[in-house]
């Protein structure tokens, strides 16, 4: 017997609870995709289009996923022109949906140079893309997003660190109405009188950006991470030499910073920015002195209803 297999696809049958769905599609869906011109790179993609026909009992997913596909093996990522393919996403639902999603998650390789020897090393940002299109109205938006790691040194345990070796060094030169320069520098140089050093942890500053359209391709994420990383003043390193590992040590005692300094540094900037929309910032540092994580929020969120 020959099988009939349109009498078989039991997806054309009707929905029994007649409601329609915001989001249906497929999550974390693997594809190569070209970025910068430059790269080829893994990236994880989630792809969502609305079910607004109630009594149909779902969308058509592979569909879906052969235009993700197709699009991604003939095009560098250029974020205005997702349009084209969330339009096509829901062309191919043939009246099924309205709207549509897709979200892109991929690390961007940068090189970089050590804080002061000419060692290099890469760098992997996680970076985010999300935008949205809605038939009926002809609206699309796209949010993009970046992660930064960097070190975050305690104020206050800064602040204890100095209090306890000046006391230290008072303990040492009590009796002595006179200190010379060689018994300081000898003191400095002698490491069990360091009693002190303050406590610094790796931390990471997570943002999200809804862009205006007609800037979002003039809109360098390469560039807002050299800017935030620039702002912290102390971002993590690949591999070092001495002179290295020294810089980065003035620095984190150069920017000392609670979570809530370095999500202000950071709104500052972001408010100031002309074609910034909306932003959400997110700051953790994953405290040394705790067995937990401190974090700290602005949103801006003055577009209604806009979500990071």
């Amino acid at each position: 017997m020959t099988l009939t297999y349109d009498v078989l696809d039991v997806a054309k049958e009707k929905s029994q609870n007649n409601l329609t769905i915001d989001f249906v599609g497929i999550q974390g869906l693997k594809i190569p995709i070209k970025i910068n011109n430059q790269w080829t790179v893994p990236a994880r993609l989630s792809v969502f289009t609305s079910l607004d026909d109630p009594h149909a009992r779902g969308v058509h997913m592979s569909r879906m996923y052969l235009a993700v596909h197709d699009y991604f093996a003939q095009q560098t990522l250029k974020v205005s022109e997702l349009k084209k393919l969330l339009m096509k996403i829901v062309k191919d639902q043939k009246g099924l949906s309205f709207s549509s999603r897709i979200e892109i998650s991929f690390d961007w390789p940068i090189e970089r140079k050590a804080l002061k020897s000419s060692i290099l090393g890469w760098r992997y940002y996680p970076v985010f893309i999300r935008a949205d299109y809605s038939q009926k109205t002809d609206d699309f938006e796209c949010v993009i997003g970046a992660e930064i790691t960097y070190s975050s040194t305690c104020p206050c345990s800064s602040s204890l660190s100095r209090e306890l070796i000046k006391s230290k060094f008072v303990e040492q030169f009590s009796k002595k109405e006179v200190i010379s320069k060689e018994s300081a520098v000898e003191w400095l140089e002698n490491k069990e009188f360091l009693v002190a050093t303050p406590h610094a942890q790796k931390s990471t500053v997570n943002f999200k950006l809804k862009m205006k359209l007609d800037a979002v391709d003039e809109f360098s994420i390469l560039d807002c991470i050299d800017k935030i990383e620039s702002i912290l003043g102390t971002p993590v390193q690949t591999a070092v030499k001495r002179e290295d590992e020294a810089e980065f040590a003035r620095l984190n005692a150069k920017h000392l910073m609670f979570c809530e300094d370095a999500v202000r540094k950071v709104g500052a900037y972001f408010k100031q920015e002309k074609n910034v929309l909306d932003y959400m910032i997110k700051v953790q540092h994953d405290e040394s002195l705790h067995p937990f994580a401190v974090e700290s929020y602005i949103v801006k969120g003055v577009e209604k209803g806009w979500r990071a």
